[in-house]
């Protein structure tokens, strides 16, 4: 038995073994954050050679599922991912570093490539979005007729009034899914792989704080975003600017809340099944309230109130 584990975990470590995994976790949906864990690992523990290889086969892999589109999105989530967070990770960056320019890295390749389509189409970008958005709608309604009328009936919308409420939120939906995958996968990189490099260490990611400057940005975009949805802005491109950038913000403080709500739970709880759980409830069901930890922390300072390991009766 035991040479039968060892056999099938040289399989599962091997380029074609990894390849396969981080492809078969992106299209179950809902590892799909997951997917480009096994790729970064080899990348930054073995070899660029090894991780570019294992990328390959997962992008064989995904066209056996998804044909050309599903290697098309292998490559811009998986392979795009590997490549930019391995590199930053090689290089020594911190945890703020690599999150951030992560992020806005692979945000940018987004953007870039959706301008350039929208110049050869001579489409702007809220009607490029329309478009994409009511073609993705006639696909639904031809394999799932009943889910469009469910949502039009949910909503109390007009069949092109949500087609454009849609539109307008893809931006930041987009926004923060990349973020939220850059930090999962950071954060199992270094649960996984704590000796790659000196940042890499989850103890380091505790000290994450973000700069009391960043205060006045939030107090601008939160002004930004309430005129963009309120009555007088009549402009669906600001709205989606709008929800951009307050969606965007959000996850930051997000980030900064959940490292306060983690500890918090630790320190008054212990790292048992109820921290845990509680943990999980707030994330899950409280993600304002922990945007609203992280943002409050500048003038509250929550960590001086958490009890050490040392310091626990």
């Amino acid at each position: 038995m035991e040479k039968v584990f060892k056999t099938l975990r040289s399989i599962f470590l091997s380029a074609p073994g990894r390849g396969a995994v981080s492809s078969l976790l992106l299209f179950s949906s809902f590892f799909a954050m997951f997917s480009s864990l096994p790729t970064i690992s080899a990348y930054i523990s073995e070899s660029r050679a090894k991780g570019l290889f294992a990328a390959l086969f997962g992008a064989v892999f995904s066209f056996a599922f998804g044909g050309i589109w599903g290697v098309v999105l292998y490559s811009v989530v998986v392979v795009l991912g590997s490549v930019i967070i391995g590199e930053l990770i090689k290089s020594g960056k911190d945890f703020k570093t690599v999150i951030t320019i992560s992020s806005i890295s692979i945000m940018g390749v987004y953007l870039l490539s959706f301008l350039v389509y929208a110049f050869i189409n001579s489409s702007g970008l809220m009607e490029l979005l329309i478009s994409m958005v009511n073609t993705a709608f006639d696909l639904i309604t031809k394999n799932y007729p009943q889910f469009i009328e469910q949502q039009l009936m949910n909503t109390g919308m007009s069949r092109s009034e949500l087609i454009r409420e849609t539109a307008i939120q893809i931006p930041s939906v987009v926004s923060v899914t990349i973020m939220v995958f850059v930090l999962v996968n950071v954060i199992m990189l270094a649960r996984s792989k704590g000796n790659i490099s000196k940042f890499l260490r989850i103890e380091n990611l505790k000290k994450v704080k973000l700069p009391e400057k960043i205060v006045w940005l939030a107090i601008a975009v939160g002004a930004f975003y309430l005129y963009s949805v309120s009555e007088y802005n009549t402009s669906m491109g600001m709205k989606a600017i709008g929800l951009f950038l307050f969606r965007t913000l959000a996850v930051v403080y997000f980030l900064q809340g959940i490292i306060i709500v983690h500890q918090f739970s630790i320190s008054m709880l212990g790292g048992g099944l109820i921290s845990i759980m509680l943990f999980s409830l707030l994330v899950v069901f409280a993600y304002m309230f922990v945007v609203a930890v992280g943002f409050f922390d500048l003038w509250f300072n929550f960590r001086k109130y958490i009890k050490k390991e040392g310091d626990r009766t």
